[in-house]
C-alpha cells in the first residue's frame, strides 16, 4: 500500500508491485507472487493493470484496498531470477489477501483444474477482453521472457569481431525462438486445460439428458399401462354385458318366461318417504314388467331410462327409445338377472331436439326371495 512501512529502498518481494523496463510502454506493473521453493533464485510475477474486464484466470483486487482498481492477469505469469527482480522499480504493496488468491487460481492452472465464474466465461469469449490479451498482456509476457543482455568488458574496436558479432545474433534469435515457443506451449496448455474443462461440462449434460430421457420414458410407460388396463376393463365391461344380451335373447325366446311376470309399478321419488319400496322378484321369473308414472308433462318425443346402484353408483342398466303412454307413463320389461338385490335409483330422461333432461326420478329395493 502506498506509504506503508516497508522501505521503498529494500528489494522487492512477494506482495509488491513492480515496474520492468522491458514493459515501460505497456500500461501495466507486475505483481510478485511467490518465490519457487523448489528452484532457489526464481520468483513468479503476474501482470496488473486497471482494466476492468477479468477472465477466468484473472484475479481482481479488493475493493478498498490501496492499490484498486487493479486486476491481476495470473494466465500470463512467469519465473524470472531474482538478480532481475532487484532491478525492477517498486510502485506499491498488495493486500496478503489478494496474493493469496492470485496464488491458487496460478496453481489451479498449472494443476490444469477449471477456474473462474460463467460470467468470467463470457469475459474471456469478449473481443474487447481478447484484443487487450493480444496488444498489452501477450507483448508484455513476451518481452519479460527474453533475457536482458549481458555487456561484456573488453577493448574498443573499430570493426568488431564478425564471428562474436554472428554469435551474439544467433544468440539472441534463440532466446527469442525459446520465449516463443514456451509462451505457445503455455498457449497449448491452456487450450488442453479448456478442452478438458469443455468434455466434462458436456459429459455431465448428456448424463443429465439420459437421465431425463429415462425418467419421461418411465412416465409415458405408466401411462401407457394404465390406459391399457381401463381399456382392458370396459372390454370385459362390454363382454359381461353382450353374455348377458344373449342370455335374455335366449330367455326371451321360451314362451314360458312370458308367464307369470312379476309387476313393478313406481311413482317418482319422494323425498319425505320413509322406507324403500320393497319388490320381490321369484326365482322362477327370467323377466319382470317395470311401469314408471310420470309427473312432468312436458311433451318428449322419447325416452331414455337409466338404471344404478344406490351404494356404489354404478350404472347396471340403461336403455333407449321408450314412449310415454296417454297416461303419461312408461312401461318396459327388464331381466331378473340384471338386477341383484341391492336398491337402486332410476333416472327417466326425456329426449328432444338431441338434448336430454330429466323427467323423472325413482328409487326401488330388489329382493331375490
Amino acid at each position: 500500500m502506498k506509504g506503508s512501512a516497508r522501505s521503498r529502498d529494500r528489494p522487492p518481494e512477494p506482495g509488491d508491485l513492480v515496474f520492468f523496463p522491458e514493459t515501460a510502454d505497456l500500461p501495466i506493473e507486475w505483481a510478485v507472487l511467490e518465490r519457487d521453493p523448489g528452484r532457489p533464485g526464481l520468483v513468479l510475477v503476474v501482470p496488473a493493470d486497471t482494466n476492468p474486464k477479468a477472465g477466468t484466470a484473472d484475479v481482481e483486487v479488493t475493493a478498498g484496498s490501496a492499490a484498486a482498481p487493479l486486476t491481476l492477469r495470473c494466465g500470463f505469469g512467469i519465473w524470472i531470477g531474482e538478480a532481475r527482480l532487484s532491478a525492477a522499480r517498486r510502485n506499491d504493496i498488495l493486500d496478503p489477501q489478494d496474493v493469496s488468491a492470485a496464488r491458487r487460481v496460478w496453481k489451479a492452472r498449472e494443476r490444469g483444474e477449471p477456474v473462474g465464474s460463467l460470467l468470467a466465461e463470457e469475459v474471456d469469449a469478449d473481443p474487447e477482453y481478447q484484443d487487450w490479451v493480444e496488444d498489452v498482456l501477450v507483448p508484455a509476457r513476451a518481452a519479460l521472457m527474453v533475457a536482458p543482455a549481458v555487456p561484456i568488458r573488453r577493448g574498443p574496436v573499430f570493426f568488431g569481431n564478425p564471428l562474436a558479432l554472428a554469435a551474439s545474433v544467433l544468440l539472441m534469435v534463440s532466446l527469442g525462438l525459446t520465449g516463443g515457443l514456451f509462451w505457445q506451449g503455455q498457449k497449448l496448455e491452456d487450450f488442453a486445460s479448456e478442452r478438458t474443462r469443455t468434455q466434462e461440462e458436456l459429459r455431465l449434460e448428456r448424463e443429465k439428458l439420459a437421465g431425463e430421457l429415462r425418467q419421461a420414458e418411465e412416465v409415458h410407460r405408466r401411462e401407457l399401462t394404465a390406459t391399457e388396463q381401463r381399456a382392458e376393463e370396459a372390454r370385459q365391461q362390454d363382454r359381461e354385458r353382450i353374455a348377458a344380451l344373449e342370455r335374455r335373447l335366449a330367455e326371451s325366446s321360451r314362451l314360458e318366461t312370458f308367464l307369470n311376470i312379476p309387476f313393478v309399478g313406481l311413482a317418482q321419488r319422494d323425498p319425505t318417504r320413509g322406507e324403500l319400496e320393497e319388490v320381490k322378484l321369484p326365482a322362477e321369473a327370467h323377466l319382470f314388467f317395470l311401469l314408471l308414472s310420470m309427473t312432468d308433462t312436458r311433451p318428449f318425443p322419447s325416452y331414455r331410462l337409466e338404471v344404478a346402484s344406490k351404494e356404489t353408483g354404478r350404472v347396471v342398466w340403461t336403455g333407449g327409445g321408450l314412449k310415454a303412454s296417454p297416461f303419461n307413463e312408461v312401461s318396459l320389461v327388464l331381466p331378473r338377472d340384471a338386477f341383484s338385490p341391492g336398491d337402486y335409483l332410476l333416472h327417466l330422461y326425456g329426449l328432444k331436439n338431441g338434448k336430454e333432461e330429466l323427467a323423472g326420478e325413482y328409487e326401488v329395493r330388489i329382493a331375490h326371495p
